[in-house]
Parts: C-alpha cells; structure tokens; sequence
C-alpha cells in the first residue's frame, strides 16, 4: 500500500471509530495525528497542486472535523465524493461527521449511498443497524444486524478489503452483533407500534393505491406483496380488511420468513379531511435478498399519487415520479 494510502485509511477511520457508541476499539489508526492544523495545511497545498484530487479533499474534511469545523468537513467531504463518487471511503468519512453530531436521517442516507458502492462490507451494514436502531425501527435494524453477521463470517482474517483497495477491521462487528441481534429482536417481538387508519377514508385511499401498483406492475393474484405504512408495520386488521381483495401481507412478515418478492413502502404528510391527498409510494425489490444473492433491497419505483373525493369517493387523479429531496 503506497504511504498515502496509508495516511487516508489512518486518518478515516481514526475519525469514524473515536465518537462510535457501541461498537470500539475496531480499528487502531495507521497514523497517530498530534497536529491537526499542520495536516489541513498539508491537505491545502496538495488541494492547490491537485485541485480534483479527491483523496486530499476527503484528507482535508477529517482534519476539519478534527478542529471542530463541521461545515468545513462536509464542504470538503462532498467534494471528494463529488470527484469519486465510487470510493465508499467518502461515504463513510462523512457518515462519521454526521454520527459525531447525532443527525440520523443524514447518517442513513450516507450509510446507504456506501453499500450502494459495495453492499459486502458487514461494518457498513452493522453501522446501518445501529441508525435503525437508534430510529426504532427494529425489524429492519435486525435484517442489518443479521446480514453483519453473515457477511463477518465470509471474511478470512479480521479485515475486509472493499474493491478499491480500503481496510476495514471486523473484529467489533463479530465480537458484538451476537447481543445486537439478541436485543433488538426481543425488542421487535415486544413493540406493538403499528399503523392503524384513523377513517374509512384512510382505509379507502390505501386500498386504491395498492390495486394501482399491483396493475402497474402486473403482480398477479398469487404473488404475495407486504407494506408498510409511514415506516411502520400495517396493524393486523388493515391487512385483513386490505386482503380481500389483495393478497398483501405486513413488511414484518418478509422480515421473518423472506416470502416476499416485492415490498411497497407508503408514505404521506397526514390524512386530513380535505377532498385532496396526495401519497408517495416505493416500489422495492426483494428477491436477492430471499435468495441469498443480495444484501440490499433494489429501488424500482419513486412516485407520488393525488387522489381527489368527488360524491364520496376516492379516485387517483395522477401518478408521477416523486421529486426528490
């Protein structure tokens, strides 16, 4: 490994393990940083020299974090993943500036955006795990935690080397993923948080947008689709109103027995009274994930419905792709 490739690894994940909660001691830095200025000096010059290197932009977002600079960080940050969208080492630099920081939505997406580089690091997913859980969701927190657990036990050694050539210890992962899964399994069985429509009206509109897709995207009668509802499990007496007429089953349901091909996943700001709704629905793929060929759910559709009440009745108006925040 050449030194520079050292001092990125060092430096990296130097920055992601020192505020991590749960999971530590992963990983010993290459380098051990005493000056922290003197390395955004150096990251500076090198950035004057080579303005499109995406290396000493990410070099120079982790000395920034270091000094307490967080704009500054995620400025440099995105421009090396701008510059090398590929390298899942950008995606993790700032997942460790955002998780310094506690900001979870952001945490997820990063976290997303790097499996999506290389979806066979069991850290990246364990990290993954620790939002959900963090965000109660505990269903799909323990699928993280589980595909930790099985990637962990692909890797010879205690280090994973993604695709591009960036060293991940293990080690953590193994020794805690065992009383992770544990506990947010009892944590799943116990919750009895699930989605309940407040009106026949919600039941209505549910109804109407999940016959939609399942014309959309030519489902026949016998394939089972689950869904959730606003990040939460549909209530068991909505899948039963919804199942005489869909063969539809909640998401925690594929989450404990991977029946289940494809998933919708509902969202929408709130049902109201008024003759107008519009709701958002992603259509996604499930089937690497039953096989065992995948670890990461495949996004098919982003669209969002408006549906208008005209004599008492619900109707869908229009259906376009979702704009995307």
């Amino acid at each position: 490994m050449k030194p520079a490739s050292v001092l990125k690894l060092g430096l990296a994940c130097c920055l992601c393990w020192a505020s991590f909660s749960q999971v530590t001691n992963a990983q010993k830095p290459t380098v051990v940083v005493t000056d922290w200025n003197a390395e955004l000096e150096k990251a500076k010059a090198a950035i004057k020299k080579n303005p499109k290197s995406a290396f000493w932009h990410n070099q120079a977002g982790v000395a920034y974090n270091a000094l307490g600079d967080f704009k500054g960080a995620v400025k440099e940050i995105k421009l090396a993943i701008t510059l090398d969208p590929s390298d899942p080492i950008n995606y993790y630099t700032l997942y460790s500036v955002y998780q310094r920081r506690g900001m979870h939505s952001e945490q997820r997406q990063v976290l997303l955006d790097a499996l999506e580089q290389d979806d066979r690091n069991a850290l990246g997913h364990f990290q993954f795990g620790q939002v959900l859980e963090e965000e109660k969701y505990w269903g799909d927190s323990l699928r993280e935690y589980q595909t930790a657990k099985r990637l962990a036990a692909t890797v010879t050694g205690s280090v994973y080397t993604d695709p591009r050539g960036n060293a991940y210890t293990i080690t953590a992962v193994r020794a805690q993923v065992d009383n992770a899964i544990e506990r947010v399994a009892k944590l799943n069985e116990t919750s009895n948080e699930t989605y309940s429509p407040g009106s026949d009206d919600e039941t209505e509109i549910l109804s109407l947008v999940l016959e939609a897709e399942f014309q959309t995207n030519k489902w026949n009668k016998n394939e089972l689709i689950c869904f959730s509802v606003k990040g939460l499990d549909p209530s068991p007496k909505l899948v039963q109103t919804l199942r005489q007429q869909l063969n539809v089953c909640s998401s925690a349901e594929w989450r404990k027995k991977f029946n289940c091909g494809f998933e919708l996943r509902i969202e929408y700001p709130s049902f109201g009274l008024s003759q107008g709704k519009s709701v958002r629905v992603q259509v996604v793929d499930n089937r690497e994930i039953n096989q065992g060929t995948g670890d990461l759910a495949l996004l098919l559709r982003d669209v969002e419905y408006t549906l208008h009440k005209t004599n008492g009745k619900w109707f869908i108006s229009d259906c376009v792709a979702a704009k995307q925040p």
